[in-house]
This record gives structure tokens, sequence and C-alpha cells, in this order.
């Protein structure tokens, strides 16, 4: 019998890159984007970050993959379709690793319903508009970058909201001037490796945010028992679906931006379905997945 279950699997690989018991999975809130991270055994390898404040408009770019290319340097892309479901399918792909954001319940339920058939290759961005884009040359030389960016984002252009004017600034992190974008995410990348880790492998820019980052911490998730759900037949072999009903506690603590710093302290339950499916020979009796 040969067992199948993305969720599972991916669950045991993930745990693995934690050194910390009592933390599964942590995301990031900043400047209305939640940022997802993934890490091998002691870095972070990039975030799959999500506009999730609402205030998008037409074309705007709400869904990136952030990659850390060097200490501290990054690297940005975007999905013109805003699917994070598919865009978790890409990067999982992308990074040849199943275990990819299966620890973030609400990701992970977004990519189950995603048609793998649709996942498609981000754009690479550049100085916060895509490549290509036949506005990044007039911005680029414009003499107000960040202002002319955020007119693309209010205008609907392609764009992404914060991020893309983020990315035409630069800020003072100790006696360096550093990007936008590369003093924020080289920020919340040390503060998911010590979370995970204990200690943190990139170096840290002695850069500030306005306000701490909101930082929602994710529990051990408890489960039921499986439950069949259908048979689909193959070529000498079936698989047999299953789905059981899972939940897990989360906590938020830092700020949150709201024109000034609030506290965004909460805590909750998140309620979920867990997909698994094992296969068998066409004779065999359906097996559940291990509990």
């Amino acid at each position: 019998m040969a067992f199948v279950c993305g969720v599972i699997i991916v669950l045991n690989a993930i745990a693995q890159h934690s050194t910390n018991p009592n933390v599964t999975y942590v995301t990031f809130e900043a400047r209305g984007w939640e940022f997802a991270p993934v890490t091998d055994d002691s870095r972070v390898v990039g975030f799959l970050a999500r506009f999730i404040d609402g205030n998008a408009v037409g074309n705007n770019i709400a869904v990136m993959w952030c990659e850390q290319t060097g200490d501290g340097e990054w690297t940005t892309w975007g999905w013109d379709h805003n699917d994070a479901g598919l865009a978790v399918l890409w990067v999982r792909d992308y990074l040849d690793d199943d275990a990819a954001f299966s620890l973030d319940h609400v990701l992970a339920e977004l990519a189950v319903v995603s048609d793998e058939n649709a996942v498609e290759q981000p754009i690479e961005m550049v100085s916060g508009l895509f490549w290509g884009d036949p506005l990044l040359e007039p911005v680029v030389e414009s003499t107000d970058p960040e202002a002319s960016l955020e007119v693309l984002v209010e205008q609907g252009h392609e764009a992404a909201p914060v991020l893309s004017p983020l990315a035409a600034s630069t800020v003072i992190c100790g006696t360096t001037n550093v990007g936008g974008v590369d003093a924020m995410l080289t920020l919340l990348a040390v503060q998911a490796e010590v979370t995970f880790f204990g200690v943190a492998a990139t170096t840290s820019n002695n850069c500030t945010l306005a306000c701490q980052p909101c930082v929602t911490t994710w529990g051990t998730p408890t489960c039921g028992a499986w439950v069949w759900s259908y048979t689909a037949p193959g070529t000498g072999s079936k698989t047999c679906h299953y789905t059981r009903s899972c939940s897990n506690t989360w906590t938020k603590s830092g700020e949150r931006r709201i024109i000034f710093c609030v506290d965004c302290g909460n805590s909750g339950t998140h309620s979920y379905t867990e997909h698994g499916r094992t296969t068998v020979g066409s004779s065999d009796p359906c097996v559940p997945p291990p509990p």
C-alpha cells in the first residue's frame, strides 16, 4: 500500500524546521500585508505575502513571493491573478517543498481547493512594478518615484499597495541606506528565525518599523477521525479519499497600524477540514491515513 497524504506528510516535514517546541508556525502582519515564511533548517528562504487590508483597487498586485537571495538581500515577484492558493502551489513546486505553508491553515486550505493546472509563474518586480511594464522606466526616471507609484496604486494599476511605493524608498538602518522593502523583509526574517530557531541566521540591519509587526502564532492542531469521502479508480490501484475535522488555536501579539499604532492582541480557534488519501490495490479495501 502506498501512502499519499499531502497534509500529514507536510505537517511532519515542516515541523522539523522549528526547534521551538511551543511554536508550530508564525505569520507577520505589517503595513496591511501578511507575510508567511518558508524556512530551511536555519534561515528564512522567503515569504508569501498577501495584501489583507481590503483596499486593493482594479489590477493592484495583492499576492507576492519575496525570496531572500543573500544575507538581507531580496527579490520580489508578483502574480496578476491574486489567487493565494495557486501561489502556494507554485512556491511548493518552485522550492520542491510540499511542506511549505502546511501549518498556515488558511493558506493550506486555499491550496487544497486550487487547480494545480492553473498555476502560473509569477513575474519579477523591479522598482515596484512588473518587469516589462511600459511605465517602469518613466517611473524610475521621475522626480519622485515613490509618489508616482502611490498614484498608480490608487488608479488600480498593476502595482502593490504600500509595497510598490516602499520599493522606491530608502531608510537609514544604523549608518546604511537600505531599500524600504529589503529593510522590512530582513527585519521580519530575523524575527521569524529567532522565533523558530532561537537565533537569527540573517544578519540584522538595525532597522525598525513604525509599528511592531502583528505576529500570529499557531498552536498544535487537534483532529478527529478520518472519514471516507470517495474512491477514485486507477489502473491496478485505486485512491481512497478521506477528510477529517481539525482545529487549531492562534494568538496575535504586536501592533497594527491604523493611522497610528494600535495593539493587535487577540486569540481564537480556527476550524478547518483536512484532506488525505491512500492508494491501495484495486481489489483491496480502503485504509484511512495514519491518525
